[in-house]
């Protein structure tokens, strides 16, 4: 029934509302609590979770029924008559007055589209929430005013450690205050700044200047960035200054000498953004563009580019080519666009329109060209290019064709060049349909017909197709059938019928028909599991792509001789062009060509050519060892070494710290591709290159260290591995002989 329906949905909607209630309660004591006694965030997350299981059992929404919804309906609503609790308490043995009353009910509850008051404390929740956090909030401001006043001290505290930690009084060393002055390349136009965080994140080629003042007087302070060192000027009594301009991303420390005492501070990370190279997309054409030689030989474009920080130039760079063969010659040239870029900036519309007859371009030629952007970066530049467009006129007056080099006989015949015949004879055809009478032209037109067929059928030829039935099978599956091949009925069902054709034709096609045998054949039962290869469908003297196109031909030439036998010339002459332009393709599709560049050989000294005369040609031979530099030499001896220091116990000594220094340069090379994996790695090498560190302290280091530096080594390729199944002593010892690595 539709009003137990609704009062269903009312009930479940009563519930998610007492629910969320008992989540807004839990939510602001939550908050009062963890701003009040500043608890960590699990904890007053646990507090969150209780307090909204104590708020759902006070509300117990499980409570709320059918039978108190229904109340609440009758209640809240007229329309309900007070008879919705008849729906949930009413048994269906009651009387007719009763059930008519409920099924009224129940159909007005099923229609009625308003809303309903639902008891809630949606207000006094969200109340109690916002003076809970404010309360929590002013508690926390009042009882920690230590911590604000820390947070207006805004130069960073950086730790020095004496490199010889068994000092007993050691002096409290720590920069008072550090500023960092960033200087961008000059072409980025943008402005000077100055940070406090010693962790840097640059531009390529920012020069950064380090303003250092120390809470005592130091002999020295310098920057240590892998192997490399920069030393800073004192401009004060407790003051040093340095200038570095920043390349490559990597890690750097400090070190400053007191009483001779070296110490040095924790590590601190660069990390150099590129300068990302220019943006560049051609709009308005596609990558090959072919035109005839009656089209209009023009094309127009946009290029929209786009730099982060400005670009210097964008220009077209163009290759004409002429001529083919070995005579093909090649110029290049430089254009520029109708609204050109201004010099710096950082995005452009560009527009160009290229006429290929203004060009010198003339059938057969073909011109490249890409459009390229170079930005304004110091002090080399990026430079971006777009992929080669193509525009070429097609040559149809190139008649002349050839196969691969080690096919010796050009199989093309002379008649495979009647195609372009055919269609002057149609064009003449049209042109002077107005002075021919209706006889003569549709004569001609059928004419015409018949050289198309007799073209197609020598082209079947070269398909594997002898017989004009071929033809007609292999094309009947596409659909295409000529009346003027189905003349004549092989079983006599038309004898009678008159040909509307024979007034205009020669009877080409069956003159020799009274010397024609019908062929009678039975059924091969196995002919559907043999494989032929003889099939003339499958045979043929060209590969698979060349077929394909002439199969494509051969279905235009069936489209252009149907028209020309219909007497409608004009619809037949865009098959016959298109059937023009598969051959051409065809004939080129051997064609190698020399790759488009401007090469020019020496020239040929012809006193000493083809005469055999080596003795002014020496030969060189040069034998070398080429062995794998390993990156990781450093990494793999301090492995060994930490692994016997682990299990002896010992102190370390100065050959170990050269070491472990010399492996955490390399180390800083690795985290250079991954900033952060190993800065935990690298300050633990740092800790035992240079503190003297007492053996309580020494073991868990090590320990931390050698884990650290087996992850970072990159994982071993595994080599193919010789079986030892029927490996001979024989076998053994010409492997040995030829890699003596490979059966260690």
């Amino acid at each position: 029934m539709g009003g137990i329906k609704f009062l269903q949905q009312l009930k479940r909607k009563w519930r998610v509302l007492l629910a969320l209630e008992g989540i807004i309660y839990a939510a602001g004591f939550s908050l009062f609590v963890f701003l009040s006694f500043n608890i960590q965030a699990i904890f007053a997350l646990l507090i969150f979770f209780g307090v909204i299981i104590l708020t759902i059992l006070a509300l117990r929404p499980w409570k709320i029924d059918l039978m108190r919804t229904a109340r609440l309906v009758d209640r809240e609503l007229d329309v309900a008559e007070s008879s919705a609790v008849l729906l949930v308490e009413m048994e269906p043995n009651s009387s007719a007055l009763y059930q008519l009353q409920q099924r009224k009910v129940g159909r007005l509850l099923q229609e009625f589209s308003g809303n309903i008051n639902i008891p809630h404390h949606f207000q006094q929740a969200i109340v109690f929430s916002v003076i809970a956090g404010a309360l929590g909030f002013l508690i926390q401001q009042t009882s920690t005013p230590e911590t604000a006043d820390l947070s207006n001290d805004s130069s960073p505290e950086v730790i020095f450690t004496p490199e010889d930690s068994t000092i007993e009084e050691s002096v409290e060393a720590r920069i008072q205050s550090l500023t960092l002055t960033l200087t961008p390349p000059k072409y980025t136009g943008l402005r000077t700044s100055q940070e406090n965080d010693p962790n840097l994140e640059v531009l390529e080629g920012t020069i950064v200047e380090w303003k250092v003042e120390m809470s005592l007087p130091v002999e020295s302070l310098s920057l240590r960035s892998g192997n490399r060192g920069k030393e800073f000027k004192k401009i004060g009594d407790n003051t040093f200054s340095g200038t570095w301009r920043v390349q490559h991303s990597g890690f750097y420390n400090f070190e400053f000498l007191h009483d001779k005492e070296k110490m040095v501070s924790d590590i601190y990370q660069i990390e150099v953004t590129k300068d990302a190279t220019p943006k560049v997309e051609v709009l308005g054409l596609d990558q090959y563009t072919r035109f005839s030689y009656d089209d209009q030989k023009e094309v127009t474009f946009s290029a929209l580019v786009s730099d982060d920080f400005g670009l210097d130039d964008v220009h077209i760079i163009a290759t004409v080519a002429k001529g083919s063969g070995e005579s093909v010659r090649f110029r290049e040239e430089r254009m520029d666009f109708i609204n050109p870029l201004e010099s710096g900036a950082v995005q452009g519309d560009l527009r160009k329109g290229i006429n290929l007859d203004s060009m010198g371009l003339t059938p057969g030629d073909e011109l490249y060209f890409y459009v390229q952007a170079i930005d304004n970066m110091e002090p080399e530049p990026n430079i971006a290019r777009t992929s080669t467009y193509f525009l070429s006129i097609i040559d149809t007056t190139d008649i002349e064709f050839s196969l691969e080099g080690s096919l010796g006989v050009d199989l093309m015949p002379e008649y495979f060049r009647s195609q372009r015949q055919i269609i002057i004879e149609t064009e003449q055809l049209i042109k002077d349909k107005p002075n021919l009478s209706e006889y003569d032209f549709n004569f001609k037109s059928n004419e015409l017909g018949f050289d198309q067929k007799a073209l197609r059928i020598r082209y079947g030829q070269f398909m594997g197709e002898e017989f004009e039935s071929s033809m007609m099978n292999v094309d009947a599956g596409e659909g295409e059938h000529d009346d003027h091949d189905h003349d004549h009925d092989e079983h006599g069902e038309h004898e009678g019928e008159e040909d509307p054709l024979a007034a205009y034709t020669h009877n080409h096609d069956h003159e020799n028909e009274h010397n024609l045998v019908e062929d009678e054949k039975e059924e091969d039962p196995l002919e559907q599991y043999k494989h032929i290869h003889d099939d003339p469908e499958e045979t043929t003297f060209f590969s698979i792509s060349i077929k394909q196109k002439l199969r494509e031909a051969l279905t235009v030439m069936w489209d252009a001789e149907l028209y020309l036998r219909l007497y409608e010339p004009e619809k037949s002459l865009p098959h016959q062009y298109e059937a023009l332009r598969l051959l051409k393709q065809i004939k080129n599709h051997a064609r190698v060509y020399v790759h488009r560049i401007g090469f020019d050989p020496p020239p040929i000294k012809e006193e000493s050519r083809l005469t055999g005369d080596l003795d002014e040609v020496n030969s060189r031979s040069r034998a070398e060892r080429l062995e794998n530099e390993d990156r990781y030499k450093n990494i793999k001896n301090s492995i060994a070494r930490m692994a016997v220091l682990i299990e002896s116990r010992e102190a370390l000594s100065a050959s170990d710290k050269l070491v472990f220094e010399n492996a955490g340069n390399e180390l800083a090379g690795l985290a250079i591709e991954t900033p952060g994996a190993y800065l935990n790695t690298l300050q633990q090498l740092k800790q035992l290159s240079f503190d003297n560190l007492p053996n309580s302290e020494l073991s868990p280091i090590l320990e931390l260290a050698y884990r650290g530096l087996i992850q970072a080594l990159p994982k071993p390729i595994r080599q193919p591995a010789v079986s030892d199944a029927n490996m001979t002593q024989l076998k053994r010892a010409m492997l040995t002989e030829i890699d003596p690595k490979s059966n260690e």
